[in-house]
C-alpha cells in the first residue's frame, strides 16, 4: 500500500522531539536576554553619566567653582536640567522600567584620586 502522509505516532514523536528542544534551549534564551537587557542598561546609565559630567564640566563648575574640588563632595543633577539644556534625549527611556529619564537624577561624588564617581537614581 502506497500511502501519503505521516501516521498518529509519527505525528506524535515529532512534536515530543520539538517539545523536548524547546524545553532545554528555552532556559538559555531566558538567560541570555537577561544579560542584554542588563547591557542596554549599563549602557543607557554610562551614557546619561557622560552626559551629566560633560554638563558638570561646561556648565555647573562655571556656576559653581569652588564644589567638586574636595574628596567626598557631592553634586545631584536632575536630569531634566540636562535634556532642557541639550545633553540628554528628551525620549530616552529607562530600559528596566519602560519610563521616561526625565524624573530621575545622577549623584556625583569626588573620589581620593579627583574622579567623578556616578550613581543613577
Amino acid at each position: 500500500m502506497n500511502s501519503k502522509g505521516f501516521t498518529l505516532i509519527e505525528l506524535i514523536g515529532i512534536v515530543v522531539i520539538l517539545s523536548l528542544v524547546f524545553l532545554v534551549t528555552y532556559p538559555n534564551f531566558v538567560s541570555l536576554s537577561k544579560t542584554e537587557d542588563n547591557k542596554k542598561y549599563e549602557l543607557m546609565v554610562k551614557d546619561l553619566c557622560l552626559a551629566g559630567e560633560s554638563y558638570i564640566n561646561t556648565e555647573y563648575k562655571k556656576q559653581n567653582p569652588n564644589q567638586l574640588k574636595n574628596e567626598g563632595d557631592n553634586v545631584t543633577i536632575l536630569i531634566s536640567d540636562l535634556i532642557t539644556k541639550g545633553y540628554v534625549d528628551k525620549k530616552m527611556k529607562d530600559v528596566k522600567t519602560g519610563n521616561l529619564v526625565s524624573s530621575r537624577t545622577l549623584t556625583y561624588k569626588v573620589n581620593s584620586d579627583k574622579t567623578l564617581e556616578c550613581s543613577y537614581n
